[in-house]
């Protein structure tokens, strides 16, 4: 039998959640363009197409409505870096040598959101300088990213006979800062530089992971 009551009762927190969902993906555009400051609640709820009642029934401010967007903007850049496919589907066993990533196509995928996560950490930054609270915020969204990333390299080197010659989590806060470091390249000169980008983070992989041996095969991102 179905139990009609629940079901009922599922509903409205179900449209509590698409409504909040909503919201934070709107919100991650205004920002992006306008900034926390110049950004008003009114510009959230036009963007996301609900009234003042509905932002203020999810968000007790324009603040936490950038905190929740910008640990939005951090989970979509870790999935969009992420060169492994899910252990449910990969199955046991060694990696066939076809599947093996290709490390820069997958930091080259985190441009169509780079920018706006560099927008955002700019946000956090400034928020941060202001508001001690603010610096728990960035700080988490920053450690989140790099230790994710550091996890590639940890994985990449429990599954290929490569080795780091740094900590796997420098190695990531390095490419992140020259990644967003390009950002800002291409925000000064109005021009798309994937070809130059693309060569520093082959020469940075290249200088902090080292093959194991001489007969070690092709570094992953040179596949």
């Amino acid at each position: 039998m179905v139990d009609v009551t629940a079901s009922e009762s599922a509903q409205p927190a179900r449209s509590k959640e698409n409504t909040r969902r909503r919201l934070v993906d709107a919100s991650i555009d205004v920002f992006t363009q306008k900034g926390v400051e110049g950004a008003t609640v009114d510009d959230l709820t036009r963007a996301a197409g609900f009234t003042r009642g509905a932002f203020y029934s999810n968000f007790s401010s324009k603040d936490e409505a950038f905190w929740e967007a910008f640990t939005e903007v951090t989970t979509r850049a870790l999935a969009a870096t992420q060169p492994f496919p899910n252990a449910e589907d990969q199955g046991s066993g060694a990696p066939e040598s076809a599947g093996e990533p290709d490390l820069l196509e997958s930091l080259e995928s985190l441009r169509p959101l780079g920018l706006a996560w560099y927008l955002m950490h700019t946000e956090a930054v400034s928020l941060s300088l202001q508001n001690i609270d603010a610096r728990t915020h960035l700080g988490r969204e920053r450690d989140r990213l790099i230790t994710g990333i550091a996890q590639i390299f940890e994985e990449l080197s429990a599954r290929y006979p490569i080795t780091l010659t740094v900590p796997a989590e420098t190695l990531a806060e390095t490419l992140l800062g020259v990644y967003l470091n390009r950002m800002v390249a291409e925000l000064a000169t109005g021009e798309r530089l994937e070809e130059d980008t693309s060569r520093i983070l082959e020469a940075i992989l290249d200088a902090f992971v080292e093959g194991r041996g001489t007969h070690a095969p092709a570094m992953p991102w040179k596949q």
